[in-house]
């Protein structure tokens, strides 16, 4: 099953770049929807048949299209771009589909081993006698307490801190240090400024005000922190690149940047940009999705193991034999 707000994405570029006129377009595509995305898009239908921008309306609906969707879409509405638009955000929307799809198809099979692990480990001891029923059950909650409680955690802390403020900042740290998943949200956060970015200039928003307004596409305190100097070179009457910090990012992104602007096809380079950049994010993702599995499997082991331990101590205990 397919993301479903990348295909909303997809059969609205569809109809646009047919032809069909846009307050059709939301009509027709509601009409195949249904629950929470077919009220949201027949609100708006109202908003645009009432002379809304489509990314006014966007922004209406808290908490449904993101600050990337609707800088893009009111973007592309000044360049006349607007099935291009969502075409893009089609795809985005599929990739974080596949990655969500991916993660969720990685750990269904070691978040089982772990209930088996916490279930077998301690029955031996319970078959033979040494552990009664309470106590077997209480050593196989205590040991998924310890997978559980880290998960939940690490959960509330993604959900719930802030995004802004010296939590968020230290959250983004951490995250960029994690092996394998700091270079995926890295190349993700920078595709997103280079693709905010891109499809703000290719409707001739001034490049001051593109690059700023790419910087709040971004979700990474120190990915945005990268560009944001970008803005004041450009105030100042300086390249975008002066602005950028070689140091932060690797040579062929810095050297495609002023091979950019030197050729006059800045367009076009951040568009390429950021493809390869998302390409290069879906591949570390893939990774980082193919060893958490790993790690999670060792620790079934190492818990099963200790579990093991634990009943045949139980077991010498019950015996009089000891160690």
């Amino acid at each position: 099953m397919p993301s479903q707000l990348g295909t909303i994405y997809g059969n609205l570029a569809c109809l646009i770049e047919a032809g069909v006129p846009i307050v059709r377009v939301f009509k027709t595509v509601a009409a195949g929807l249904k629950g929470k995305y077919r009220s949201i898009i027949e609100q708006m239908t109202l908003d645009v048949s009432s002379g809304q921008s489509i990314a006014d309306s966007m922004a209406n609906c808290h908490n449904v299209f993101s600050k990337l969707d609707i800088t893009t879409i009111r973007a592309s509405e000044t360049a006349g771009m607007v099935d291009q638009a969502f075409k893009k955000l089609a795809r985005w929307h599929e990739f974080q589909y596949r990655m969500k799809r991916s993660l969720i198809n990685g750990m269904l099979m070691p978040v089982m081993l772990i209930h088996l692990a916490a279930i077998l480990g301690p029955f031996p001891a319970y078959i033979l006698g040494a552990r009664n029923f309470g106590e077997y059950l209480l050593s196989a909650m205590l040991t998924l307490t310890t997978f559980y409680i880290p998960l939940a955690i690490i959960v509330f802390i993604c959900k719930f801190t802030p995004e802004k403020g010296s939590a968020r900042i230290v959250l983004d740290w951490i995250t960029l240090r994690i092996p394998v998943l700091g270079a995926a949200v890295k190349a993700l956060n920078i595709a997103r400024f280079t693709r905010a970015f891109s499809m703000l200039s290719s409707a001739a928003v001034p490049p001051a005000q593109a690059a700023e307004q790419a910087v709040l596409a971004t979700e990474n305190y120190f990915v945005a922190s990268w560009f944001a100097p970008m803005a004041n070179s450009a105030r100042n009457g300086n390249p975008l690149s002066e602005g950028l910090s070689p140091k932060n990012l690797d040579d062929y992104y810095f050297h495609s940047w002023l091979i950019g602007e030197e050729t006059g096809s800045i367009d076009n380079v951040t568009n390429r940009l950021a493809e390869v950049y998302l390409e290069k994010a879906e591949e570390l993702f893939s990774h980082f999705y193919t060893w958490l599995p790993r790690l999670i499997y060792f620790y079934a082991a190492i818990i099963t193991i200790i579990g093991i331990f634990k009943g045949y101590g139980k077991i010498l205990e019950s015996t009089g034999a000891g160690f």
